[in-house]
């Protein structure tokens, strides 16, 4: 099975300066591809004018449908421009936030939410605040007070009940053990893979494309 790994922004940018000193900040500010949760060093070698090299330590923006465990390591505003013109952008926060929370794949829960909701244009997305097709106990479908607490919900209920091993509907951690008891037949789980593949094709589509590379196992 393929995993979709893109490796995001410029690894390594050196200039050669009439002057002695640059500030890491400043350094940062000329750097396309930029990112906040990124690590940067500075490294100084002098050969006759001054050499500054800067190095970033790059993350892997991953989508593994065999492991829904597997973080998405995407930043807030990676999240934010993947979503441009889908009225689920305004999640794109909370998107990264779940991820972290309870460690499932955030481009797994955003495709989940854009099958579910038909990209929040859904009559029950728009009435019921409902993103991932969720049923009441009571029958129906659930109301909730917001995308945001639809979005937690769901991600806490994936992390416990589907992909925890003492969770009542585990079947492994792929987005095929899920689809046995979230969605029960049809093509769901394929579905969920065409839009995350979808979505991580947008991944730093703002940076020069000869600075992501794609890695297939």
């Amino acid at each position: 099975m393929k995993v979709l790994r893109f490796l995001s922004g410029i690894c390594i940018a050196s200039m050669f300066l009439g002057v002695s000193e640059l500030s890491v900040s400043a350094a940062m500010r000329i750097i396309p591809g930029y990112y906040e949760d990124y690590t940067k060093y500075l490294q100084r070698e002098v050969t006759g004018n001054e050499k500054i090299a800067i190095k970033e330590d790059v993350k892997e923006v991953t989508y593994n449908p065999d492991n829904l465990r597997e973080k998405s390591n995407l930043s807030k505003e990676q999240i934010y421009n993947m979503l441009e013109g889908n009225n689920l952008q305004s999640l794109a926060d909370e998107y990264y936030e779940m991820e972290q929370k309870y460690n499932v794949n955030a481009i797994f829960l955003m495709a989940l939410n854009m099958e579910e909701s038909g990209h929040g244009r859904s009559s029950l997305a728009v009435y019921n605040n409902n993103l991932g097709g969720v049923k009441s106990k009571y029958g129906g479908y659930a109301s909730f007070e917001s995308w945001a607490s639809c979005l937690e919900y769901i991600a806490s209920l994936i992390d416990e009940m589907y992909l925890t091993e003492t969770g009542a509907y585990y079947n492994g951690t792929s987005i095929y053990g899920v689809n046995v008891k979230y969605c029960i037949g049809g093509n769901w789980a394929e579905n969920l893979n065409t839009i995350a593949n979808e979505l991580v094709s947008k991944v730093d589509n703002n940076i020069n494309t000869n600075n992501i590379k794609i890695h297939n196992f």
